[in-house]
Parts: structure tokens; C-alpha cells; sequence
């Protein structure tokens, strides 16, 4: 069933494309659309936005390294490549056999290509191995990918983790599902890119709650870790910093913007108001729900004063 639904929703998407383009992409020129959008080249762009966790293998051998290539398959081919190639991945047609839908051609050439911008909710990532016993793994994404997540439990109670070559730091926010780990970013970047031949890509979400169990504090130093760590990573994937192995090139990824998460506390999923992702606090016990600036938003205002003043003097 989520094949299917995944599959009807890649060709709504395809269909809805098309038909902006043939009506009203040359003409999305009215008052609202900003001088900068149009100078940028912006205008009458699409945006897809996937939310997903980079997968690294557990070990060096060659079934975990096989299990990393269909747990990333399941994540981002699985949507990326009807729309960039025509079809769904070779690797996921193999495994699912009938059980993934197939594209006719009229469909496949609606979707080919109906796309312009990349967008990435990106909060952590993971490893995965082959798992020995498949029906063991706990999620059917697991099962039908053959591919088993190698964090546990006990994986919180660790300090850091030696992983590929970085420090791995499990939990920026206690005891939750975030963890800090920007490198995956850059490997991801760099997978889209090789993937998709240098595919426009905007972060659309990148941010970490408030510690969750300490009291209320507008002062997140861990926030301003995590959302700094991501911003110099993006700084070396688009080619302005170290290469992310030695022996490679610079990733020169084409990312055009990053947002972070959130402006203020939101209502977060199923967490509801317990995980706390603003730059600005929010008081749930005033009448008013007082606002309050906490010292990752003073970070984030200064950061962007200072790339400005930096562009505009060059």
C-alpha cells in the first residue's frame, strides 16, 4: 500500500507540473514576486521537499555497504528517481517485484523532469547494516529495503562515536530521536549531486529541540552548535572548505538557501509542544504566550548581518 500511494502521489506531482508550466509559469510576474526572486532566476520554480536521513554502513564489509545502498534507495531514489530518470531504481524493482507499481510511458514522461529545486528537511543521520535475519528488522521499510538501522537503545548513553573518520555526537537534544551528525549532510549532498547532475537543492529544515526533560532557558548553546556545525558544512559542500575525504574533490553541491527550524516553538508531530525547535521561546502558560528571543536567534540575526555586510562589500 505505501507503494502505491507514493506511486499516485509522484504522478499528481508530474501532472500538477506540467500543467504550471503550460499556464503559468511565464507568467508568474504579478506584484508579489520580488525583484531579487526574479534577478536570482527564481521565478515559476518548483520545490519538492524530501525528509530523510543520509544512511553510512555499519562496517567496512561489503554486505553492510550493499544494505547502505538499498536503505538509501528507500529514502531518496525511491521519489528522486521517477522524477529525474523516468522510473523507480533498478535495486527496489529487483526486491519488490510486482509489489512496486509501474509507470506507463505517457506517465513516466510527465514526471521525467518535472522538477526544479530539490528541497531537504535534514536533521541527523544514521548507519545501517545487513541484517542476518530480515523478519527480525522492526519496520517494513526495514524488511523490504534489507536493511537493518545499527543504532539501539543503549546508543543514548554514549558520549561519542568514531564514525567515519568524525565524531558522532548521539544526543543533541537528551533523550529523543535527533542526533548531531552534519558530515552526513555533506555525504548527501554529494550523493544528489552525483545522482541528479547538480540538481538545484534548498535546505528546507535544519534545527534541533530544546533539551528535552531540562527546565526552560532561551539559553541553547546546544542549538547554536548544531545549526552553526550544519552551516559549515554546507560551506564546504558547495566548495568553500575542506574536501569531505582527502582523496576526493570538493563536493560543489548547487545549494541556493538554507533554512533553519524553527522560528518559534512549534506543535512538533506527535511530540506536541514537549519538543521545543523556535529560535524564539514560547511561554504556553501566559494568557499571551509570551514570546522570547533565545541566544541561538541573537546568533542566527548576527550571522546573517555578517554574510551580508560581507557580500555587499565584495
Amino acid at each position: 500500500m505505501p507503494y502505491l500511494a507514493m506511486h499516485h502521489m509522484l504522478i499528481a506531482h508530474g501532472r500538477a507540473y506540467r500543467l504550471y508550466e503550460q499556464n503559468y509559469k511565464t507568467s508568474q510576474n504579478g506584484p508579489f514576486i520580488s525583484e531579487v526572486v526574479i534577478l536570482l532566476g527564481y521565478l515559476g520554480e518548483i520545490c519538492l521537499i524530501i525528509t530523510g536521513r543520509y544512511c553510512f554502513r555499519a562496517s567496512l564489509s561489503d554486505e553492510d555497504g550493499q544494505a547502505q545502498t538499498r536503505a538509501n534507495a528507500w529514502k531518496f531514489q525511491h521519489i528522486l528517481d521517477p522524477i529525474y530518470k523516468g522510473n523507480y531504481p533498478d535495486i527496489m524493482k529487483n526486491i519488490l517485484g510486482d509489489a512496486l507499481p509501474s509507470f506507463t510511458e505517457e506517465e513516466s514522461k510527465i514526471l521525467k523532469g518535472a522538477l526544479d529545486i530539490i528541497g531537504i528537511n535534514y536533521y541527523l543521520s544514521t548507519r545501517v547494516k545487513n541484517p542476518e535475519n530480515v523478519e527480525l528488522c522492526e519496520t517494513a521499510e526495514e524488511i523490504d529495503g534489507r536493511f537493518k538501522y545499527a543504532e539501539d537503545l543503549g546508543e543514548k548513553f554514549l558520549q561519542s562515536i568514531i564514525f567515519h573518520k568524525f565524531s558522532y555526537s548521539p544526543r543533541i537534544s537528551g533523550d529523543t530521536w535527533l542526533r548531531l551528525h552534519s558530515p552526513g549532510l555533506i555525504y548527501l549532498l554529494a550523493m544528489l549531486k552525483n545522482d541528479y547532475d547538480s540538481p538545484k537543492i534548498l535546505i528546507t529544515e535544519n534545527g534541533c529541540a530544546d533539551i528535552v526533560g531540562a527546565p526552560q532557558t532561551i539559553h541553547d548553546s546546544h542549538r547554536i552548535r548544531y545549526i552553526s556545525e550544519h552551516i559549515l558544512a554546507l560551506h564546504q559542500a558547495i566548495g568553500h572548505g575542506n574536501t569531505v575525504d582527502k582523496e576526493k574533490e570538493c563536493v560543489n553541491s548547487n545549494v541556493i538557501g538554507y533554512l533553519a527550524w524553527s522560528l518559534i516553538d512549534n506543535f512538533e508531530w506527535t511530540d506536541g509542544f514537549s519538543m521545543k525547535f523556535g529560535l524564539c521561546s514560547v511561554d504556553l502558560n501566559s494568557p499571551q504566550k509570551t514570546r522570547s528571543i533565545k541566544d541561538s536567534a541573537r546568533f542566527y540575526k548576527d550571522f546573517i548581518q555578517k554574510q551580508r555586510d560581507y557580500y555587499r562589500k565584495t
